[in-house]
């Protein structure tokens, strides 16, 4: 008898979520999946993702765990299977390249030269080719040189007069603090 699986729904979940998954990637999916998986029995329960997720510092509500686990139960067992999770896991990933990408968009907007950094004169040029009436709207005023310069002076991590794309990534993303 061949072990080839036939494509009904459980198998279509996995067929499904292992595509373009590399040996390594898959190992590593595996290894994360064990850390939420505490019995060991293939499945993550409601107390299971409670568990690490209080380790993890957060406290989600029972009705916040029950949604995470809805979201991604695609065989409606009420748990998340290994491969459930490996879906769940490409998703968030794929949503994260696409984050990147838009950004990235966005940093060309403002790279006029397109020489890799946003200078004073690029990024007041780029608000006010982007929607002046935004601006106005927002500020009361045109955007001016010390505009300009304040918003590079919160991004320019590095000190150089200019924000790099990673300097960029981090001021739309929230991921560092004003500068002091």
């Amino acid at each position: 008898m061949s072990e080839h699986r036939s494509h009904s729904s459980p198998s279509n979940v996995a067929n499904k979520a292992f595509y373009d998954i590399s040996p390594e990637e898959l190992a590593e999916l595996r290894e994360a999946f064990r850390v939420f998986d505490q019995n060991g029995d293939g499945s993550i329960t409601l107390s299971e993702l409670r568990i690490v997720l209080d380790q993890m510092g957060l406290d989600p509500s029972e009705e916040e765990l029950q949604d995470m686990i809805r979201e991604v139960d695609e065989d409606q067992s009420g748990t998340i299977s290994f491969a459930e999770f490996v879906d769940m896991v490409k998703k968030a990933v794929d949503t994260n390249k696409n984050s990147r990408e838009e950004l990235f968009r966005a940093f060309q907007v403002f790279d006029l030269d397109q020489n890799g950094f946003i200078t004073m004169e690029e990024l007041r040029t780029g608000i006010q080719l982007i929607n002046p009436i935004l601006v106005l709207q927002a500020t009361g005023d045109r955007p001016t040189d010390e505009d300009a310069l304040e918003m590079i002076a919160e991004a320019d991590i590095d000190g150089d007069g200019r924000i790099n794309y990673d300097e960029f990534v981090l001021i739309m993303t929230n991921n560092t603090s004003p500068r002091k």
